[in-house]
């Protein structure tokens, strides 16, 4: 036996209704500013035990809510060992553009040159970066150049008292 339908039957009631549905969930999910996460908030509502599912669905939505925050977190800290891998390559690359034998090189063929030949791991002394395809090279080094010419990745050597841990990679 199928319990009676709370859905009006007009399209424009429909709206109204899953809005109102909706708003109604997320009022029952509320955010705590000190514990920094998202909570149900009113485990006891008497519309939990009115409208079957719903206290799911709410818990669901505030689990995903923290997980979405944490996952955020992830992807910045993500971000920023990309940009230094991308870094490295660019200072590798520019060690090179600087040395007299490959002044015949193209930009390009050094920067794919450069992708494809190892660098050491700027978070792994080591390990060394995976090498890259001509165009995921040129896209990280010019990334990379893009991020030093930034003033965000000084120079280790012109920084006093910071030792450069990647000597090998940049010769002047």
């Amino acid at each position: 036996m199928r319990s009676p339908s709370i859905v009006p039957d007009a399209p424009g009631d429909i709206v109204s209704a899953l809005n109102t549905a909706l708003a109604t969930i997320r009022d029952l999910v509320v955010y705590d500013d000190e514990l920094q996460r998202w909570f149900v908030a009113d485990e006891d509502d008497p519309l939990f035990a009115s409208v079957p599912g719903l206290r799911g669905a709410v818990r669901s939505l505030a689990a995903s809510a923290n997980q979405s925050k944490t996952q955020g977190a992830r992807s910045r800290d993500r971000r920023g060992r990309y940009d230094r891998r991308k870094v490295t390559r660019a200072r590798a690359y520019l060690a090179r553009r600087r040395d007299p034998t490959f002044a015949e090189d193209s930009d390009s063929d050094l920067k794919m040159r450069c992708g494809q030949r190892l660098v050491r791991d700027p978070a792994d002394a080591d390990k060394y970066l995976p090498t890259l395809q001509r165009s995921q090279a040129i896209r990280a080094i010019d990334e990379g150049l893009a991020l030093i010419a930034s003033g965000r990745f000084a120079l280790e050597s012109a920084l006093p008292g910071i030792s450069d841990k990647n000597r090998e990679t940049i010769q002047f």
